[in-house]
């Protein structure tokens, strides 16, 4: 499976995206893994 590195997320973003993931008690690879595979399906 391919994979995907990300570089660059303001501090605001990656705690966003972590407390997102708590939420939906998700990890956060999962959690991202998600919303790109959500933003793809429906673009």
């Amino acid at each position: 499976m391919p994979s995907l590195s990300l570089r660059g997320l303001s501090d605001q973003t990656y705690e966003g995206l972590r407390q997102l993931a708590i939420r939906n008690h998700r990890s956060m690879q999962e959690q991202v893994r998600l919303l790109i595979e959500r933003e793809v399906r429906y673009a």
